[in-house]
């Protein structure tokens, strides 16, 4: 008997790209930091955010900027998720 079921919900049943577009340029500025453009943001989407955040930005990050540019990000997105996650048509 199958218990659990996994699936990718972001860019299989919705997207929420432009969330992710706003929390990032966002929290790159609060960091000080250059923002990344559109493409270069698309271009690092699914890679984790610890990993990908450190590769956009513009200087070398402290592990402790690092995770505080990754903070920043998570609680940015929360405020955007809900409004700018969309269902593909199909669903």
């Amino acid at each position: 008997m199958l218990e659990n079921y996994f699936f990718d919900f972001d860019k299989t049943l919705a997207s929420s790209g432009k969330a992710s577009l706003i929390a990032t340029k966002q929290a790159f500025k609060l960091n000080n930091l250059d923002e990344p453009d559109d493409d270069q943001i698309l271009d690092f989407m699914g890679i984790p955010a610890d990993v990908s955040f450190p590769k956009m930005a513009n200087r070398e990050l402290s592990e402790s900027d690092a995770k505080k540019l990754v903070d920043t990000y998570r609680n940015i997105y929360g405020k955007y998720e809900k409004e700018n996650t969309h269902l593909y048509a199909w669903c």
